[in-house]
């Protein structure tokens, strides 16, 4: 019997991507124990944002997946727009807990895409109660953390899970139907690894925010966290790309249909 021909699942655009991720986001700590100006710090929270392009190109087949991305980048901007403009610290927090929301919408929203071949008919509800809840109660405490944390958590909860659970019934075999063409396992782990340094960061950030005088070193451990959490959001979105396919077969929702683009 004749070997079954493995498949490159990396492009080049893909191998780009990771490189120049990793390069800025340890840049980022570098720039820390430089005496250098918090203008740079300034501007490297605001165009950090620039990583959810790749995201919104391969949605970009299906409009209301590419513009609900679109709308929690542009929160997370005006957020740290308002911020920087030292403006009234209520109005910050209303800002904040916008932004908030938003992020906790595109992380739930990165879990049901994952999970479900089509995306569920409940799942626009689901996501408008997320951000509506998230945004009215996210600075409250649950559990010693916040509402939005504890809200995030259970997302990525919920798609560790499931990865778990499909590795069981697979037996952990990657050249599984799921892990080769449904969830390409290779983009699975990369993602999950951006993931995790994206929470790295989120949390070395909040421990920052909390003293005086280290708004610059804040400003450099976001970027940080921008950079990872848009990279992983990428490649959770690439695992759906069946390698020898250029777009994502249709993926319906009521009676829209959302594919994702794979060619850069």
């Amino acid at each position: 019997m004749e070997e079954e021909t493995s498949l490159n699942v990396f492009h080049t655009y893909d191998e780009v991507i990771i490189i120049i991720s990793l390069l800025l986001t340890f840049l980022s700590l570098f720039f820390m124990v430089l005496p250098v100006s918090d203008t740079i710090g300034d501007y490297g929270v605001m165009l950090t944002h620039i990583f959810i392009l790749p995201s919104v190109y391969l949605a970009s087949n299906t409009r209301w997946l590419a513009v609900l991305i679109g709308i929690t980048c542009i929160a997370s901007l005006t957020y740290h727009a308002v911020k920087l403009a030292n403006v009234d610290k209520e109005v910050v927090l209303n800002f904040q807990m916008v932004d908030e929301a938003s992020q906790a919408v595109l992380i739930w929203l990165s879990t049901l895409l994952f999970v479900y071949n089509d995306f569920p008919y409940i799942g626009i509800p689901f996501l408008a109660m997320i951000g509506i809840v998230v945004t009215a109660f996210g600075d409250y405490t649950l559990l010693s953390t916040t509402f939005d944390n504890v809200v995030v958590g259970l997302a990525m909860i919920v798609l560790f899970l499931f990865i778990f659970y499909k590795l069981f019934i697979s037996k952990c075999n990657f050249n599984s139907n799921f892990f080769k063409y449904k969830r390409v396992w290779e983009f699975i782990i990369i993602a999950f690894g951006f993931f995790i340094l994206a929470s790295i960061f989120f949390a070395m950030a909040t421990e920052y925010a909390k003293y005086e005088g280290e708004q610059n070193n804040y400003n450099f451990l976001h970027s940080g966290w921008h950079i990872c959490a848009y990279t992983a959001l990428f490649f959770t979105f690439r695992s759906r790309v069946k390698p020898l396919d250029t777009i994502l077969k249709t993926v319906r929702i009521k009676r829209t249909e959302f594919a994702v683009k794979q060619d850069l």
